[in-house]
């Protein structure tokens, strides 16, 4: 009936309705898909935040680990010239008793 009020065939109107029909399907899947890319964007700012900390925290380690090293061949390069001092002092000493 609402079809003859308006003058529209019943072939038409079938059309016109699966084509309704047809876009409301396609505009549910098209939110449907939104609603999962959301979520799937969600959790990748999540994972991306969380491998971000970690990335600081093992870059704030190595950073410490460096400064460690650099300290260690600072006190390795002291002990050496104290080693030589020491080593040339004895051979000073064994020069002298020699004598």
């Amino acid at each position: 009936m609402i079809l003859e009020s308006r003058s529209i065939d019943p072939v038409t109107g079938n059309t016109i309705l699966e084509t309704e029909e047809e876009t409301k399907e396609c505009q549910n899947q098209t939110l449907l898909l939104t609603e999962k890319l959301n979520e799937e964007l969600t959790l990748f700012s999540q994972m991306a935040e969380k491998q971000k900390e970690e990335l600081q925290t093992v870059t704030a380690k190595w950073n410490l680990a460096e400064e460690e090293r650099a300290h260690f061949l600072e006190k390795q390069q002291s002990f050496k010239t104290e080693m030589e001092e020491f080593a040339a002092t004895l051979g000073q000493v064994e020069r002298l008793m020699d004598m």
